[in-house]
């Protein structure tokens, strides 16, 4: 979903959620201290855009696991750019140490406001007969959730983070069985035919339902409130998602192992007709896009894009385990910074690669192939424009549109 879906620049010494809409990961500080740019995350946030990238063109669906690169990417990668927009959020509000009193209320103007224009580019964005789901307006919807709880330190929002993930998979899925067919068309773009449809969709039946994905943000908001500076946490990071990810792998292919779940598994699916588990099996690997049915047993289970329980758990490990490997390697190699700032030169305008994405989709087909010659002119455009902006120092253009923007609201707000 959406996620919102860049830093104060730096002269060589932010999807959005590097993340297709990011934030400022440069938060106000007083003259003179500026902290220093975080370059493992834009790593993080180039593989989110470039995994990204994949899952729309360039995976093909198979019947094993890891027999293909898609099957690494579909529904990790937007996962990954949810958990980056969480944490850009707390970067540009403090980073370890939360904002407070005036610098507080004018980030979190700045935050509505950007939400709004997240939420509006989506819905431009997503006129576009590009054929993919724009996840900028959840990204909107959520940033806006995450505005009331900036505040907040490290172990309060791990704690929010946590029972999220927990409890509304159980909440939500039988919510959105009752307001809408789990068989009906699902989208990014909120269906404005009237207000309660947009709501639905937005929150509980589209292709990124805020309701699960906020979680996403919160594990994102707690990571950002630690000190990424330090090696003993980016390690912490990278190991503790690591294990995440393997022990919700583990339990879900226990689980779905068993006879019994098999049997009610098949007992629930309401999509294509299937013979077998092994058929509701290669359907559901394609990605439930947000409508895994709403019985308890599908918690147990981690399909892409499921939003059950074992799947935002997965995928917050997996998320977690590329950014703290994206600090890890800024950290070993400190001489080859210069390179570090090529390879995240997309990730520091995730914004507008996004759009650039969204863009070329819409008006570039190629030969028509899905294949790796159209990914690599995408990834061609958007280097285009990322690297040198980055080397001359330069935000990208959406991502310097909206922080004016942001800026100009507070000050319009707070001007006595």
């Amino acid at each position: 979903m959406q996620q919102t879906p860049g830093g104060s620049p730096e002269r060589l010494p932010p999807m959005s959620h590097a993340v297709p809409a990011r934030v400022d990961d440069t938060p106000a500080h007083p003259r003179g201290t500026r902290q220093p740019r975080l370059r493992g995350i834009d790593l993080a946030r180039t593989a989110a855009v470039v995994g990204m990238v994949g899952t729309h063109l360039n995976v093909r669906y198979v019947d094993e696991p890891w027999g293909d690169l898609g099957w690494v990417v579909i529904g990790r990668s937007s996962a990954l750019f949810a958990v980056l927009a969480g944490l850009s959020i707390a970067l540009v509000t403090g980073r370890s140490t939360p904002l407070v009193g005036s610098r507080l209320h004018d980030a979190r103007i700045s935050l509505s406001v950007r939400a709004l224009l997240l939420y509006l580019l989506g819905l431009a964005l997503g006129t576009l007969d590009s054929g993919i789901a724009v996840i900028l307006p959840a990204y909107g919807a959520m940033f806006l959730l995450a505005v009331p709880l900036v505040h907040l330190g490290a172990l309060a929002l791990a704690t929010w983070a946590v029972a999220w993930c927990l409890v509304a998979p159980w909440l939500a899925s039988p919510a959105r069985a009752w307001v809408a067919d789990p068989s009906s068309p699902v989208h990014s773009l909120p269906d404005h035919g009237g207000w309660l449809a947009t709501t639905e969709q937005l929150t509980l039946t589209g292709f990124y339902p805020v309701v699960f994905w906020f979680g996403y943000v919160l594990a994102g908001m707690a990571l950002g409130r630690l000190d990424l500076t330090r090696w003993t946490v980016q390690r912490g990071i990278a190991l503790g998602g690591v294990a995440l990810a393997t022990g919700a792998w583990l339990v879900s292919r226990l689980a779905t192992a068993q006879p019994w779940v098999q049997h009610r598994m098949l007992a629930t699916w309401n999509d294509a007709p299937v013979a077998d588990f092994a058929g509701l099996d290669r359907e559901a690997r394609h990605g439930l896009h947000g409508q895994a049915p709403a019985d308890w047993v599908w918690q147990l289970t981690m399909y892409p894009h499921a939003s059950t329980m074992m799947d935002l758990l997965h995928t917050v490990g997996t998320s977690m385990a590329v950014i703290g490997m994206g600090l890890l390697v800024v950290q070993a190699w400190p001489r080859a910074q210069r390179l570090w700032v090529l390879l995240g030169a997309i990730g520091t305008m995730s914004l507008t690669a996004y759009t650039l994405h969204i863009l070329v989709r819409t008006f570039y087909d190629g030969s028509g192939d899905y294949g790796v010659e159209v990914f690599v002119v995408h990834l061609a455009v958007m280097a285009a424009v990322a690297v040198p902006l980055v080397l001359l120092g330069r935000r990208g253009p959406l991502e310097a549109l909206f922080s004016r923007a942001c800026r100009g609201a507070a000050e319009l707000v707070t001007r006595p």
